[in-house]
């Protein structure tokens, strides 16, 4: 497995891909973890490096029991938003942020990432 940083705003996420993996399995499996913790934040700010109240979410790896829990499960958590591997555009981190949709994926990989029509946004945390 490769590590590949993906960044949008002040969301930092680092997916694991298998070595040889595109673009498309990188939107997946960015879209897998983003809906796990909730859904995706869509109007993230930086953290302060100083700040200690950060809310985490936790992705439950635990099975629903009842049909109810799962229904609930697959609703995004409220200011969260369900993303697709489809509607997530990644884009290089060089002197510009330029759009791909090809791109050989290697370990510590640095990628932007964004939602639909978004603008790519990184933000660099705040001191």
């Amino acid at each position: 497995m490769i590590t590949v940083k993906a960044k949008r705003q002040g969301l930092t996420v680092f997916v694991s891909v298998p070595p040889g993996s595109g673009v498309g399995e990188l939107k997946q499996r960015l879209a897998e973890m983003l809906n796990s913790a909730g859904g995706l934040l869509l109007h993230s700010e930086p953290v302060g490096l100083s700040q200690t109240d950060v809310d985490v979410p936790v992705p439950s790896f635990e099975e629903a029991e009842e049909d109810e829990e799962a229904a609930q499960s697959d609703e995004a958590e409220e200011g969260r938003e369900k993303v697709t591997a489809e509607g997530l555009r990644i884009a290089v981190l060089d002197d510009e942020i330029r759009e791909v949709d090809e791109l050989e994926l290697h370990d510590g990989l640095a990628v932007a990432f964004a939602w639909g029509d978004e603008q790519f946004s990184v933000a660099q945390p705040q001191e």
